[in-house]
């Protein structure tokens, strides 16, 4: 028996992921995906907490900015977690590029 895997390409991938088009969508998404990742539901659960407080390391920050990347459909900077240090702020930063036109 054979098994074939096939390979997908960025575009593809970011087809397949769940969109976030609405400021409260991604605000949720990255409320839900920080309180799995940190194991912290209630700190995160606060959209104004510092990403810096909630004692997030460079690699998860740049996991949750690929997640994001992937499901508004816009190539982001990493540095973007440093910029717009809160759920609130970073959500608020992504609708204003989508409202732009700037997705992929």
């Amino acid at each position: 028996m054979t098994t074939s895997v096939m390979n997908e390409s960025p575009s593809s991938k970011r087809s397949s992921a769940t969109a976030l088009r609405s400021r409260a969508e991604i605000q949720a998404y990255c409320i839900d995906y920080l309180a799995t990742v940190t194991n912290q539901p209630t700190r995160v659960a606060d959209p104004e907490a510092d990403f810096a407080s909630l004692g997030l390391d460079s690699a998860t920050a740049a996991a949750l900015i690929f997640e994001l990347e992937e499901r508004v459909g816009i190539d982001l900077a990493p540095s973007l977690m440093f910029e717009y240090p809160s759920t609130a702020k970073l959500s608020k930063h992504l609708y204003e590029l989508i409202q732009k036109g700037n997705v992929a």
